[in-house]
């Protein structure tokens, strides 16, 4: 059903750009038509509206599902006042945040950890990554930048519908993880550890890999727990490699050697 939407559903969610109302309600939005397309492709989304600007009525032909919940336009005005974009595309999804625990008997193989991340972008774009390679759970440690803000839904490109996203994880949880879970923790460094092209490990060891924040990288908790440190060399020159890139080659390394089998000394169980 298609209708015009009123001042106080506007108001209602204008207010999902603060973090208290998006977890007041449970609530998030995702903007833009790719990022749409993508979230609505993913198998468990909930839906709870569709916004779009009145001007962008044909946007809904280009979906690629049949929406059953409800439709509602807005002025051109309106629809910027509910995006932080400079040039919406005039169509969003106002999405039901999902609720996992941290059960070890429904957990995936693979599964990324980010401690202290804050940029945003940083972390859309490793949760983009990670969807891409296949990695379906992400653990992110408390001070953790919102995974549902705005800026980290627009960064990830619709693609945080496909994953499961458990908040406010330490290094209790990742120990029990590896107690009862028989996990395997990896820690991403700038420097020390065995270098990424050469390591190399059973495909079906069940791993955890652990990045950390921009300024900081992993604490020494967490590098103590860990089974091994990896690091990218440096062929060429400066200082680093922006977190999000750094994620996404070491995503693509562990998701290569978990469909390769390979054989000979070094590798690890």
């Amino acid at each position: 059903m298609i209708k015009k939407i009123s001042k106080n559903r506007l108001k209602f969610f204008r207010q999902l750009q603060k973090k208290k109302y998006r977890q007041e309600h449970g609530l998030y939005v995702v903007s833009g038509l790719r990022a749409v397309q993508e979230a609505l492709s993913a198998a468990e989304i909930a839906i709870e509206s569709v916004l779009i600007d009145e001007a962008q009525l044909h946007l809904m032909n280009e979906l690629p599902r049949t929406i059953d919940k409800e439709v509602l336009t807005l002025s051109g005005d309106e629809f910027r006042q509910l995006v932080e974009e400079k040039t919406p595309q005039g169509i969003a999804l106002v999405v039901k945040k999902p609720h996992f625990s941290l059960d070890v008997r429904r957990l995936p193989q693979a599964l990324l950890y980010l401690e202290e991340i804050n940029d945003p972008g940083n972390l859309g774009t490793l949760m983009r990554s990670a969807a891409w390679f296949g990695w379906q759970a992400i653990l992110l440690s408390k001070n953790s930048v919102d995974p549902y803000a705005p800026k980290t839904v627009r960064a990830s490109a619709g693609t945080i519908a496909h994953l499961q996203i458990y908040e406010n994880v330490g290094a209790a949880e990742l120990e029990q993880l590896k107690k009862a879970g028989r996990y395997r923790l990896i820690a991403a460094s700038a420097h020390t550890g065995q270098e990424l092209t050469t390591f190399t490990l059973n495909s079906r060891t069940k791993r955890i890999l652990a990045l950390g924040s921009e300024a900081h990288g992993l604490s020494k908790r967490i590098l103590t727990l860990s089974d091994w440190q990896v690091n990218i060399k440096r062929p060429g020159k400066g200082e680093s490699l922006n977190l999000a890139m750094a994620g996404t080659i070491f995503l693509y390394h562990f998701t290569l050697i978990s469909s390769l089998d390979f054989k000979g000394a070094g590798k690890h169980e």
